[in-house]
Order: C-alpha cells, then structure tokens, then sequence
C-alpha cells in the first residue's frame, strides 16, 4: 500500500517551518527589549572593570545590551552587520584584552560575515519553507523546496562555524584577561538546530521527489510468437484489460479475403491463428485437437 505523498513530506515540512523560526530569532534577537527576544545573545560578559561599560555585557547581530533581572535591557540602537569590535564598542581602549586589539581585523569580519550569512540561510530557508507547501502534494515542489533548503543548509552551516568560531576566541580571550564571560546557550543552539532541521528536511523532500509509483505501461508482449489465449493479458494502469472475444471483422486487411480463426491446443495451451478461409474449405480435413471459430459476418460465404 503506498503512503500518501502528504504524509511523507509532512514531517520535513514541519522541520523546515523550525529551522526558519530558529534563524528569525537569531535575527531577531537584541532589537526589541521583549522576551523572547531579550534572552537570546551571542555571549555575555562581566566588563565592570571596563570603563563606560556596563556591568555585564551582552552582544548580539545587532548591538550590545546590558543585563538586569537574567534579560536584556538598555541595548544600543540597532546597527545592520555589528562589529565585535571591544574597543570600539566602549569607545575606549584601556582595560580590554590585548588580542582584540592586535587581532581585531580577525574579530571584525568574523562578526561581519557570520552577519551576512545568517541573512542568508533565513532566505533560503524561508524560500524552502513558502516552497514546502507546493511540495506536501506534488514533485516539482518536493525539488523546488529540496534546492531551497540545501542552499539554505550550506549558508546556515557557514554562519554557525563562524559565529561559534567567533565567539569561543573571544570568550576564551576575556576568561584569560580574569573577565568572567559565558557563551549564549540559546543563540547557538538555534543556530545548529537550524542546521539540522535543514539537513534531514533537504533530504526528506529529495526523497519524496525521487520516490514514488512504477509506471506498469501494459504495453504487452511484442514479439510475433503466439501468445496462449488461457493467459490473462497484464493490465495497464490506464488501460481496461480488453475482453476474451474474437474480433467482430475476420478481413485480411491486405488482400481483402474472409479469414477464419483456428485455436489449437499444445501441451494444455490453446494458441488462436488466422487462416484464409479458402484454405480450410478446400480441405475438408480438420486436425483431431483443432477447431475454428468464424465470424458471424462471414458464415454464410463460407458455407
């Protein structure tokens, strides 16, 4: 019994409606003081020893927050493509890390790619999402939506290396200088979450695009051997099986003369072939295991 295509397609379309509501939290997070968006950040750190920064710290894609109560508040105003930049983030570099400063083009466009490609997953993803729902009853849509979120796969693995890459130097940094600091568990579990979604729905809608029904075209047997008549012909999967019947016109269609039908039986097989009539009403001999059947049409011509 074949499984509905809805059903095997339903799954990776829930999948993919997760890794798109993963990113856009991502995205999302740090440009509203509202939860969830408030508990979602890259990385948080103690910078009370930092002047004109706040006690603790939180960055997140879009600008930096501080902390109060386990959530953020009193973010800066959203800049597109934020820099983790320290320095340039307190507007002052006494009391930072050294490392950011001899390495902040490493910092810089680590931030600014893992930005880009973020955007883009959420694209792609979400192009794959709007496409998913084509492919819950049809195969163009199970490939449209398969393309989709392969790309989607391939950009969103690219921004959580890099912003995990990112942000374990820069923790690690700021633990070594005695500033006790801690990754966002909830960012990076989205973001690799959404990496997983993407990979098992990429893989669910290119197999329901793949599989599906045999075709059994019926077109029967070719060749110009006899075919037994006690044989059922296969039946096509748009065709009627056609009735056990003796054609209606017994015509040589090429010489225009009445034929006849002789059946024969052979090793319990009855084999059906046509002969001119004037062939058997000259021989009034008729073997001992065959008999012929003539069309009503041509009784009388061949009496």
């Amino acid at each position: 019994m074949a499984i509905p295509r809805f059903l095997v397609t339903f799954f990776p379309f829930i999948l993919t409606a997760g890794a798109t509501l993963c990113l856009l939290l991502i995205l999302l997070a740090g440009t509203k003081e509202h939860n969830p968006l408030n508990r979602v950040f890259y990385m948080e750190t103690d910078t009370s020893s930092i002047s004109g920064a706040p006690d603790t710290t939180r960055w997140t894609l879009w600008n930096i927050c501080g902390v109060s109560g386990g959530v953020s508040v009193d973010c800066g105003s959203n800049k597109p493509a934020y820099a983790f930049e320290p320095a340039k983030n307190f507007g002052t570099s006494s009391d930072i890390p050294y490392d950011f400063i001899n390495h902040r083009k490493t910092y810089y466009y680590l931030s600014r790619f893992s930005y880009a490609f973020y955007f883009i997953a959420t694209g792609f993803t979400g192009f794959g999402f709007i496409t998913g729902v084509l492919g819950l009853c049809s195969r163009l849509g199970a490939a449209l939506t398969s393309f989709w979120l392969f790309l989607g796969l391939l950009t969103s693995i690219v921004a959580a290396a890099l912003s995990t890459a990112l942000f374990v130097k820069a923790r690690n940094t700021f633990n070594d200088d005695g500033m006790e600091s801690h990754m966002g568990v909830k960012l990076f579990a989205f973001a690799w979450t959404a990496v997983a979604c993407n990979f098992i729905s990429s893989i669910g809608f290119m197999l329901a695009c793949c599989s599906g029904r045999k075709k059994n075209r019926g077109l029967g047997d070719l060749s110009d051997e006899p075919v037994p008549m006690n044989e059922k012909p296969r039946r096509g999967f748009f065709r009627r099986t056609p009735k056990e019947s003796y054609p209606e016109d017994a015509v040589d269609h090429e010489s225009q003369e009445p034929v006849m039908h002789q059946t024969s039986t052979t090793n319990g097989n009855m084999y059906s072939t046509s002969v001119p009539s004037e062939n058997v009403a000259n021989d009034h001999t008729v073997p001992e295991e065959s008999s012929y059947v003539f069309s009503d049409r041509h009784h009388e011509s061949y009496r």
